[in-house]
């Protein structure tokens, strides 16, 4: 995660070898919202370029065929966090697109994509 108005780096995941980009922006969505709940802020925007994790955050149901194995294990359980925290929460924060094409890259991808 990424302050946009001072490009400090406020969280950064560990990357997951047996996930998926659309599976790890979601999660990276909740744990930005997450956050942001922790130091009182339900205003702040949260960006992502995935339109299938924003589509799973409004709908707050994840449609993955990801296979669950033990490779898999340590992203699906932190899936199933987030899942079970945004059910919880309820967060107010508003979910928007990064449109690449206007903005370049996503800061918060750290020229992984």
């Amino acid at each position: 995660m990424i302050d946009l108005q001072t490009n400090k780096t406020m969280f950064n995941s560990r990357v997951y070898t047996h996930g998926n980009v659309n599976l790890g922006e979601y999660i990276a969505i909740i744990d930005a919202l997450s956050l942001l709940r922790g130091i009182g802020d339900d205003n702040t925007p949260v960006y992502s370029d995935s339109l299938t994790a924003i589509a799973w955050f409004k709908k707050r149901k994840v449609k993955s065929k990801h296979p669950v194995n033990e490779s898999t294990g340590p992203i699906m359980g932190c899936l199933k966090a987030a899942m079970e925290w945004q059910l919880t929460n309820r967060p107010t924060n508003p979910v928007l697109f990064w449109d690449k094409a206007i903005w370049d890259e996503n800061p918060a991808d750290f020229g992984r994509k």
